[in-house]
């Protein structure tokens, strides 16, 4: 979880509004428990808050069925990678296109999968996978900390019985 008793943050962004709903329950139901999930019809919209800081984007690519103005997933993905955002996309697209996958790739996604009767299914195994790989990442960095830490009061103790030492050579005879 983002912190104690706080559920980490699942984006879910794609232009076709039917599809949007029924992957939003789809994943509620799936991951509810453990996630909030936010919906974006644009890349704008997710882009716009991306403050909330989420674990995890869901991110269709192509988003412009509804303004053709629209910037497409791969420009929010590569605005999403080019901030200081530590977040997982996964890009989601009715094209099979080899090249599209690469370049979304190429661009930082997690992963890429192509709209389908599985491609819920998939995209779910995905999300499973990346939350485990944050929560080990989360632990190794807490695990840094505490060593990094324990590194530090040892420094002080050895410095600390040091000087006493020097200060006080017969007190340690």
């Amino acid at each position: 979880m983002g912190g104690k008793g706080k559920k980490d943050i699942i984006f879910l962004v794609d232009d076709d509004s039917i599809y949007l709903r029924s992957i939003e329950y789809y994943f509620k139901q799936k991951l509810g428990t453990r996630f909030n999930i936010f919906s974006f019809l644009s890349g704008e919209e997710c882009i716009n808050n991306l403050h909330l800081k989420p674990t995890i984007i869901v991110l269709d690519y192509y988003l412009d069925g509804t303004r053709k103005e629209a910037i497409n997933g791969l420009e929010v993905l590569k605005t999403i990678k080019s901030g200081r955002y530590n977040t997982n996309v996964l890009m989601l697209s009715i094209s099979d296109s080899l090249e599209i996958a690469n370049n979304c790739i190429g661009a930082g996604a997690y992963d890429f999968v192509i709209k389908s009767e599985t491609a819920l299914i998939k995209a779910h195994n995905i999300i499973e996978n990346i939350y485990k790989e944050t929560i080990i990442k989360r632990r190794l960095k807490s695990q840094k900390l505490l060593y990094l830490i324990i590194i530090s009061v040892l420094i002080l103790l050895y410095i600390s019985l040091y000087i006493i030492h020097k200060n006080s050579p017969y007190l340690f005879d």
